[in-house]
């Protein structure tokens, strides 16, 4: 086992307690009117993109957690749409969904581990706490996008789909990254 690994194991318990403790707070912060914000920005978009012929049809929808986000501890999840070409897509449609929200949090977590670790190891560095931050940091994205599984339905009724082309159907997907996307939602737009 290497030192990182006994450090996540004995560290793993009072993570796993401070994430709990943080929960409600953590999703009673998140804010649905900025999840709005980022769609409609991707949106309109992809209807400029349309308009000028680089972008098709939008046949998905990907949020995809940033992992730049979390070695620069900004978290975010970019939200990219596809047309039928998908991972050929010529054109890529960003906008950021900020969830900055999550660093009190976390750096709480890791500086209650970090107490705990030096009690219990001899010469605690930086890299390796920074290292458990990051790992750490995946479990509260993981909240977040369930905050956006749950909140999804409410936020695309309330925005300006009317000059999107799409798909009669569109799937929206979630992952870490684009290779790794879960289905979470579907939906017809004009219904």
């Amino acid at each position: 086992m290497s030192r990182l690994e006994m450090l996540l194991e004995s560290g793993a318990e009072v993570l796993r307690n401070e994430f709990s403790r943080n929960l409600n707070e953590v999703v009673e912060n998140l804010d649905t009117a900025k999840l709005s914000v980022a769609l409609q920005t991707a949106i309109d978009n992809a209807i400029l993109s349309q308009h000028h012929e680089q972008k098709g049809i939008i046949t998905y929808i990907s949020f995809s957690a940033l992992l730049s986000s979390i070695l620069t501890q900004q978290y975010s999840f970019g939200i990219n749409f596809y047309d039928e070409q998908f991972f050929v897509d010529a054109i890529d449609v960003f906008s950021e969904w900020n969830v900055k929200e999550i660093a009190p949090f976390i750096e709480s977590d890791i500086e209650v581990v970090k107490k705990q670790l030096q009690k219990e190891f001899v010469g605690v560095c930086e890299s390796e706490l920074l290292e458990i931050k990051h790992q750490h940091a995946l479990a509260y994205l993981l909240v977040c996008g369930h905050f956006l599984e749950s909140k999804l339905a409410f936020v695309l009724k309330n925005l300006q789909l009317a000059n999107l082309k799409t798909a009669q159907t569109v799937i929206v997907t979630l992952g870490l990254y684009m290779e790794k996307q879960t289905t979470i939602y579907r939906f017809e737009v004009g219904k």
